[in-house]
């Protein structure tokens, strides 16, 4: 009797050894699973602390950038020519600007002469021809974007914008707004820009020589550019640019074709509007227009970027504003999550192209306009002169004239305040 009982005892004790065993060990693993998921468990074993909450993605953002006219008049193209050499360079004249270029995803420019060839003769106005080593300043300055389609594209005839097109892309620019073949005349410039899709187009009022533009210069259409924006948004674009030129040389307000051609764009789809031909900076503007499904739609026009380098100023022409220009950029951002595009910030900088004689020959330089003035005033001031000085503070202001309508605070110069 005493054994069977101290059986019995004994196999109670190891059926609850065997139970607290087995007990544990689930609890245990429990434990472990509950941890992987991120609670806070404590026991004898470990303490997990949650992982941190995860962080909202970052916005894609890209910059873009726009300048004016660039003009090469017959003293632009002597004042380039190196004798020693016997070639051009006009690298010098976009010294100062170059960094500011060069720092945004994506510049864009109107080149307002044509590349034709040494064969053709080198030529200003009315019929400008210009040294191949223009297009190569250009590209080292840090443009990318070349709009071809100005009064000027067909100075010298089929040939001459053939030639130009061709030696734009030998050198890795992108020239748009003229082609060379009918088959290209319904392509769309779009451009993978750091995540974010961009297409940009070009269009002119006209040209001044007597050749036909037909498979040869974008010529301003509302049916053609209500389509090409059309299916600029069906290739996948999710912001559309438009180059163009149009208004009235040398007047400081857009005219009211100007406007309600730039109301229809937007309507249209575009987003940013890149004007050019005044030679003079005209106003900025976000415009708002109601669409027919009774939504509004809003896009960024600038009427005239004005003259980014040229012979124009008040001693050749007797004429103020021409001598002056503005860069433009803008900040485009995606979100990340929802595709939706916005753009939060946009800058613009003062320029000024500074004209001088020095060591024999005459020189032509973009400068920034609050740069330069800040060198003045700090005691060096260069090769400027006092009405250098002078006229760099009129052209700040005038240029601050045509922003004032959205309050816009000057782009952050090259030169940081110390």
């Amino acid at each position: 009797m005493q054994k069977r009982t101290l059986s019995i005892l004994i196999i109670a004790v190891l059926t609850l050894i065997l139970l607290d065993g087995l007990f544990g060990f689930s609890k245990k693993l429990y434990s472990r699973y509950t941890a992987t998921f991120g609670s806070t468990i404590h026991n004898e074993n470990v303490a997990v602390e949650p992982p941190p909450e995860e962080s909202q993605p970052e916005p894609i953002r890209i910059t873009l950038a726009a300048a004016g006219d660039i003009m090469v008049h017959l003293p632009q193209i002597k004042a380039a020519y190196n004798a020693e050499t016997d070639t051009y360079e006009f690298t010098e004249c976009f010294a100062d600007i170059k960094e500011l270029v060069q720092s945004v995803d994506l510049a864009i420019c109107n080149l307002e002469t044509v590349l034709a060839g040494p064969d053709r003769g080198y030529s200003g106005y009315p019929d400008f021809n210009a040294p191949d080593e223009i297009a190569v300043a250009i590209k080292e300055a840090g443009f990318d974007v070349v709009s071809l389609a100005n009064n000027h594209s067909l100075d010298k005839g089929p040939s001459g914008i053939y030639r130009t097109i061709d030696y734009l892309r030998s050198i890795g620019l992108i020239p748009i707004g003229s082609i060379r073949s009918e088959e290209e005349k319904d392509d769309i410039l779009l451009l993978e820009v750091g995540g974010i899709s961009l297409a940009v187009l070009a269009y002119t009022y006209g040209v001044n020589s007597p050749y036909p533009t037909e498979n040869l210069v974008s010529i301003i259409d509302e049916e053609k550019i209500a389509g090409d924006i059309a299916k600029a948004k069906d290739m996948g674009a999710e912001l559309v640019a438009v180059s163009i030129h149009w208004g009235t040389e040398y007047k400081r307000e857009p005219n009211q074709a100007q406007k309600n051609l730039a109301e229809k764009m937007i309507e249209f789809g575009a987003d940013i509007i890149l004007g050019s031909h005044p030679h003079v900076i005209q106003p900025f503007d976000k415009v708002e227009v109601a669409l027919p499904s009774g939504e509004t739609r809003e896009g960024y026009v600038i009427y005239s970027l004005g003259n980014f380098i040229s012979n124009q100023n008040l001693q050749t022409l007797n004429m103020k504003y021409v001598d002056s220009g503005v860069i433009l950029t803008f900040t485009i951002e995606k979100d990340p999550e929802t595709g939706e595009i916005s753009i939060p910030a946009i800058g613009y900088t003062p320029t000024w192209v500074h004209k001088f004689f020095k060591d024999g020959k005459d020189h032509y330089r973009i400068v920034i306009v609050e740069d330069a003035i800040k060198e003045y005033e700090s005691g060096q001031p260069g090769d400027l002169s006092e009405a250098d000085y002078l006229r760099l503070k009129e052209v700040l202001e005038e240029t601050r004239e045509q922003f004032r309508s959205l309050d816009l605070e000057l782009a952050v110069s090259t030169e940081q305040d110390e």
